[in-house]
């Protein structure tokens, strides 16, 4: 019991709130993070439109063409000869483009000086979710919209 005019906490009270906090601690931890594909889709499919973006950008300031290329099995893209980026694991790309390209492996979409573009778009699978990155040929403008 306390005395009139103490205040303040026990030790045990103190030593429980700790354990509890630790305790909590470590289920959140053990856990880890939570993931979702959806978000996982629309993030990759932005993260294209960028790229996408960047090349047609970088095709109008140094004045010749660029390419935005997609790898073998859908699991890398890129422009040119710079570092390729992986979508997440549950993410993978399927190009259509008007004309066929070599080696067979690599689909490319071709940004001209003017702004313009060889077309196509980029279709983005994760589960049965899906979505497209559509590249305009005339003007070169990219937009994202789903996909059935």
């Amino acid at each position: 019991m306390r005395r009139p005019g103490e205040a303040g906490f026990t030790l045990i009270e103190v030593l429980v709130v700790i354990a509890i906090l630790g305790l909590a601690i470590g289920i959140l931890v053990s856990r880890g993070p939570t993931r979702s594909v959806g978000f996982d889709l629309r993030s990759s499919a932005a993260d294209v439109a960028e790229t996408l973006n960047r090349a047609r950008s970088q095709s109008i300031a140094t004045d010749r063409v660029t390419s935005f290329r997609i790898g073998s099995a859908g699991r890398s893209y890129g422009i040119d000869n710079a570092a390729t980026i992986s979508p997440p694991q549950e993410v993978v790309l399927a190009m259509t483009t008007v004309g066929t390209t070599r080696p067979r492996t690599i689909a490319m979409i071709r940004f001209a000086p003017d702004g313009s573009s060889s077309g196509g778009q980029v279709l983005l699978v994760a589960g049965a979710s899906r979505m497209r990155v559509i590249v305009d040929w005339l003007t070169g403008r990219v937009s994202l919209a789903n996909a059935p």
